[in-house]
């Protein structure tokens, strides 16, 4: 039989404190992670505002035992076509919204309208460039922006007499 001697006693006690010490869960170390983002605003001087200039005028058709169509190009209808003046703060960036709808009579007769938009930083309608109906422009060193509004209306096989009409809306707002 063997007797266990006082080191010889340590050392299983150090051994066996140290499995169980090896076994009891780790106290977890708190861990901390940041990033940061920029707030950033841009202040204008100068209210943005939308000018009404002309309205489109398709002008008279007679109605036939064929549909047709009747255009106006924005970019060579003349004052023919719808017009709008964009105006704010120098060199902005500005989102066009432009609604349109159906031409209609007050007996609810329709004619289908498809329209057709260009736009300009400066008042020259022949050099303008075809813009979609939500679209981001930048307004000019003098803060404007030039909109002009064609399209195509289609008049039906035996389309009913009547005075069509339907508003054009040009909204804006910075971007």
């Amino acid at each position: 039989m063997h007797t266990l001697n006082t080191k010889t006693l340590a050392l299983l006690l150090t051994l066996t404190l140290g499995c169980f010490t090896a076994l009891l869960p780790t106290t977890a170390q708190a861990q901390t992670a940041e990033a940061s983002g920029l707030a950033t605003a841009e202040v204008y001087n100068t209210t943005l505002q939308v000018q009404h200039r002309s309205d489109l005028a398709f002008g008279a058709v007679v109605a036939g035992s064929n549909a047709q169509n009747v255009t106006k190009d924005p970019i060579n209808g003349g004052q023919d076509v719808a017009s709008f003046r964009v105006m704010g703060s120098s060199t902005a960036s500005v989102l066009l919204t432009i609604t349109t709808n159906d031409l209609a009579d007050d007996q609810g007769n329709t004619l289908p309208y498809t329209p057709s938009v260009t736009g300009a930083q400066f008042d020259n309608q022949g050099a303008s460039q075809a813009i979609s109906l939500n679209d981001q422009v930048n307004l000019n060193q003098a803060g404007d922006y030039f909109v002009w509004i064609g399209g195509t209306i289609t008049v039906g096989a035996d389309q009913a007499p009547g005075a069509y009409e339907s508003t054009i809306t040009v909204g804006a707002e910075y971007f």
